[in-house]
């Protein structure tokens, strides 16, 4: 805290630039995740693959550019441009027992605002114990949803407009086994509340 007995201080940042990108997959993986995607494959792959060790490597479909450059500075792993349309990435069948809660975590690069573009979805389809996390309609806002079965319950939904167009943001949610959901962006809360817990139910189709 500064106060004005601080006059003539003065506060300088890091003069030269500083790579993160050889530690953060390292802070990744220290986490265990159950499952890691760097995307950093070369053109002509058709394999997401899992970093994590758990080998549920996913499948590119659609409009897919690979090779694009990333959102970490010094990491050699690229990232994937969709095309707004036909473009995802199918993960495996799993993705089941979430009964102690989950984390979903995302470097995202937005440049539409698609209505209810989806950043995860795992599930059995539509409204069949989805675990939900997509733009809210057209705006730049976020909702995050559990169906138990095709019942959807309460949505968390953020406001002001979180979402920014052609920048680079950090986007994580977590769900706890009770159904206290955060959404945040940058390390920043930017919702909280309730939702649905998620069953712990084979989920056959993810996104």
């Amino acid at each position: 805290q500064l106060t004005a007995s601080n006059n003539g201080v003065t506060i300088i940042g890091p003069t030269t630039s500083s790579s993160t990108g050889a530690s953060y997959s390292q802070v990744i993986l220290g986490d265990s995740p159950l499952a890691y995607y760097q995307f950093g494959e070369s053109a002509g792959n058709t394999t997401a693959l899992d970093s994590s060790g758990n080998h549920l490597d996913g499948t590119y479909q659609g409009g897919v550019n690979l090779g694009t450059t990333g959102a970490i500075l010094g990491n050699s792993n690229t990232a994937i441009t969709l095309n707004g349309s036909t473009g995802y990435v199918q993960l495996p069948s799993g993705f089941a027992n979430f009964t102690s809660g989950l984390t979903l975590e995302m470097w995202i690069y937005p440049t539409a605002a698609g209505s209810y573009a989806r950043l995860f979805d795992l599930g059995n389809g539509p409204s069949s114990d989805n675990i939900l996390l997509a733009r809210n309609g057209t705006t730049n806002d976020l909702t995050l949803q559990v169906y138990n079965g095709s019942s959807g319950g309460s949505a968390l939904n953020t406001s002001g407009g979180v979402l920014e167009l052609n920048k680079w943001q950090f986007i994580a949610a977590t769900i706890g086994g009770n159904g206290a959901a955060r959404i945040y962006k940058n390390g920043v809360l930017v919702a909280s509340g309730n939702i649905n817990a998620p069953r712990n139910v084979t989920r056959t189709l993810n996104f």
